[in-house]
């Protein structure tokens, strides 16, 4: 069955197969061999509650990777019952690493509880289990964004700097951007954008991402800047960075409105 499992580890129809052959014979492999199974599931993007509900049936006992590949599926609102209760039964079972504390700061991000996703980064901090991987800090800054806490955010970043030597890519700074953007600090976020300069990590991500944050603040000149920096530095535009311009060009004009309506109602009065 393990063989198999490995074998189907592409296919995810034959993967599953192997559950309804074990459920016919009635003889129940190896927890790896369900590993397998789930890893496959999550891969092929397939639903792996299924196979985990099995194997709770079947008195399989899971092991560390089992939880964390459960862990690392609940991803949503709906899976977040479902991730709390796996956090807590790893914690009694001695089961929690790196990944775990990052999945579920994850999860808690996907049903919107950033209260909770600073108060388990918190406890891995302290507990020495943030690897050195930037991983749980770009899910750590997406609570931030949540929060619209620039501050905390740029807290994260120094601690990933500065105690745990980890090199800033440009997917955290992104991530940084988009706390700036959700909290309206133009400032910031141009600091952040000239640090990724000085490092020469820009991408078009990050171009995408300052665009919003300067419409968002009402920098309408300062976004359009954007694009002249990226032909100049031949970086292509994608539909994101279309899609973003066109946003401000009607949060331009919706301002340009909103500040006409005010002078003739000034007028008026």
């Amino acid at each position: 069955f393990e063989i198999l499992a490995k074998v189907c580890k592409s296919d995810v129809s034959r993967a599953l197969s192997i559950i309804d052959i074990i459920e016919d014979v009635q003889v129940f492999p190896h927890v790896k061999a369900f590993n397998s199974i789930l890893s496959t599931c999550i891969s092929q993007s397939v639903d792996p509650f299924p196979v985990w509900q099995k194997m709770k049936n079947w008195n399989i006992q899971a092991d560390e990777m089992s939880y964390n590949l459960i862990l690392q599926s609940c991803n949503s609102v709906e899976t977040f019952d479902l991730a709390l209760d796996t956090f807590e039964e790893m914690l009694r079972l001695n089961y929690l690493n790196y990944r775990s504390y990052s999945y579920f700061i994850r999860a808690c991000v996907a049903a919107e509880n950033y209260e909770l996703a600073f108060w388990i980064f918190d406890e891995a901090n302290s507990y020495g289990l943030v690897d050195k991987h930037p991983s749980i800090f770009i899910n750590i800054l997406k609570a931030c964004k949540l929060a619209s806490d620039v501050d905390r955010a740029s807290g994260y970043i120094e601690l990933m700097k500065k105690k745990y030597f980890i090199k800033p890519t440009a997917t955290v700074y992104t991530t940084f951007l988009s706390v700036c953007t959700n909290a309206k600090d133009n400032k910031k976020a141009n600091e952040i954008f000239n640090e990724m300069i000085r490092n020469r990590i820009v991408d078009v991500s990050a171009c995408n991402e300052l665009i919003r944050c300067r419409s968002n603040c009402g920098d309408f000149s300062g976004a359009f800047s954007v694009r002249e920096f990226m032909n100049l530095n031949k970086i292509q535009e994608d539909i994101i960075t279309i899609e973003t311009l066109l946003q401000t060009c009607i949060n331009a004009i919706q301002n340009i409105l909103v500040s006409n309506n005010l002078d003739n109602n000034n007028n008026n009065n």
